[in-house]
């Protein structure tokens, strides 16, 4: 009976061109996968191979064999992927989000509910969102658009405004309100990964950014640094303001989100159990 190791190799034969490099790839012998061929070859009872005497390539049946083998081991994975999903959904809350900033309000509903489910959440983009939610790879989704499509339920969530964070000395520290414009020849602290946030930093050319994935890390640099950094009301609100800093709001209408939050009609008690 065919196994999908066997579907695994050929695939691996097909995309490395030779026996010899496929063994490699795949940590066998190049005559244990010559075996292994063979026998797929003979349970299938079809001809993939042109076999001359130092080269063995494949007929036309041969590769289009290798093309299905190759769409069957997705469709496996994702089989395997999906059966797990739904086996965490009842420990797990799966929740897309555009950005990080309503993360940190969901923890906190969570927490003030007396949430039993772990949250598990995703940075994507919005028709990546949307697709989970339809899928059932999302119960719940965070985006900046309201979804108005049969059998979703989608409502406004909260607003976030992107602040700058400075020094009590800093230059720009006694503005009330900046525009992103003004931080050009600015050097900066940066978090990476902010979703649909980081258009806006991509788009500052002339800023230059000292980046930092790791949050405590950038949390640290925070702490032993004068360089200003982005927040926001969202954090500002969660963490406190520092007695160090002052947080300038920045006015350009991009630099303020609206957050709206959407669970299918069917999952509408998941707004209640948040608090919603």
């Amino acid at each position: 009976m065919i196994n999908l190791e066997q579907l695994q190799q050929l695939v691996t034969f097909e995309e490395e061109g030779t026996i010899t490099k496929a063994a490699q790839k795949l940590l066998i012998s190049q005559p244990a996968l010559t075996r292994s061929l063979q026998k797929l070859e003979m349970e299938l009872d079809i001809q993939l191979f042109d076999r001359q005497k130092n080269k063995t390539s494949f007929t036309e049946t041969g590769l289009y064999t290798a093309k299905q083998a190759r769409q069957l081991l997705r469709q496996t994975e994702e089989f395997l992927t999906n059966i797990h999903h739904q086996a965490l959904r009842n420990t797990k809350l799966f929740i897309g989000v555009t950005a990080p900033g309503p993360i940190i309000d969901l923890e906190a509903l969570a927490d003030e509910n007396h949430l039993t489910q772990q949250l598990d959440f995703s940075i994507q983009d919005e028709s990546q969102l949307l697709e989970g939610l339809e899928n059932g790879e999302f119960q719940v989704i965070i985006t900046e658009q309201l979804i108005q499509k049969e059998g979703i339920l989608s409502q406004y969530f909260l607003m976030e405004q992107l602040l700058l964070s400075v020094p009590a000395k800093h230059i720009l520290a006694e503005r009330e309100e900046l525009q992103l414009s003004d931080l050009k020849g600015l050097s900066m602290l940066l978090r990476t990964n902010l979703g649909s946030w980081d258009a806006i930093t991509e788009s500052l050319t002339e800023t230059n950014f000292i980046k930092q994935a790791d949050s405590q890390a950038f949390t640290d640099l925070i702490a032993a640094s004068d360089l200003p950094h982005f927040s926001t009301n969202i954090t500002e609100d969660y963490y406190g303001e520092s007695s160090r800093r002052i947080n300038i709001p920045i006015t350009d209408d991009k630099a303020t989100k609206t957050f709206y939050i959407s669970v299918l009609e069917k999952n509408k008690g998941l707004l209640k159990t948040l608090g919603l």
